[in-house]
């Protein structure tokens, strides 16, 4: 088209009121990603139809929110999981420790009753000597007993009837009593088995999820608020006569860790 006729259409479109064409370029307009939709496509999300296509059943798929809101679930537990497991490793070797003092005890005992024993023979006392032997045996005898599985206590058995899952070692209920369990019976072993019992139910009770799966999320004032009121611990300084013996003498138990030692030193005085 000449340049007359573009001016002279112009003309006519312009007398006709008819509105001059415009070329257009249609461009895709990319969708705003919400930042929860964000979250679950980086954490492996699909949408319906390439969940199915996957492979997954269109019964189970999901919205984003339940997605995140399960893996924030799932991450929760196992780092629980993972907590009470280091737990129960550091609980062993507490045992451990504490059964190795028990036992450095009785040597130091038995050392100072056969001490006694070579001062009878030198005072030619007899039932000095008797008594020394007296007291030794005892000691063997409480340490040679064997020891007994007893069986499960009734509230114990009366608690888990009505839980069939409590067998199923994969359950998170399962995973969570148990856990819960060997936290609360280390750190209060004089408590009852009812009350035991009692704190497995509350933890159990937190299962429940809830509708704001960030709701249960720390903050860090919250996190920096559990560092306060925390109970101090015993020094080499408050240790009696026997106990600074046995460091002297049995230190090697320990691996020459102090931390350990008096670790031990309160478990042996609850």
């Amino acid at each position: 088209m000449s340049a007359n006729e573009e001016e002279i259409e112009a003309t006519l479109r312009k007398e006709l009121d008819i509105p001059e064409e415009t070329e257009t370029h249609e461009e895709e307009e990319q969708e705003e990603i919400s930042p929860l939709m964000q979250e679950a496509l980086d954490a492996g999300y699909k949408d319906k139809d390439a969940f199915v296509e996957a492979g997954g059943d269109p019964e189970k798929h999901v919205s984003p929110h339940e997605f995140v809101r399960y893996g924030k679930l799932q991450k929760s537990m196992r780092e629980q999981m993972r907590r009470f497991e280091q737990k129960e490793q550091e609980f062993e070797k507490r045992f451990e420790h504490l059964n190795q003092m028990h036992k450095t005890q009785m040597d130091i005992k038995i050392n100072e009753l056969k001490a006694q024993q070579r001062e009878a023979v030198d005072e030619a006392d007899g039932d000095k000597f008797d008594r020394a032997q007296s007291e030794i045996e005892k000691i063997q005898e409480q340490n040679t007993q064997p020891a007994t599985t007893p069986d499960k206590h009734p509230s114990i058995v009366e608690w888990e009837s009505d839980k069939e899952w409590i067998n199923d070692e994969e359950d998170i209920r399962t995973l969570t009593a148990q856990g819960a369990w060997n936290s609360y019976t280390a750190k209060n072993p004089n408590e009852s088995i009812e009350n035991a019992l009692s704190y497995v139910d509350r933890q159990l009770a937190k299962l429940s999820p809830p509708t704001n799966p960030l709701r249960d999320m720390p903050t860090a004032t919250e996190k920096g608020k559990r560092t306060t009121g925390k109970k101090r611990g015993i020094t080499m300084d408050d240790l009696n006569r026997e106990e600074r013996e046995m460091w002297r003498n049995a230190s090697e138990i320990w691996g020459g860790d102090q931390k350990a030692f008096l670790k031990s030193v309160e478990d042996s005085r609850k």
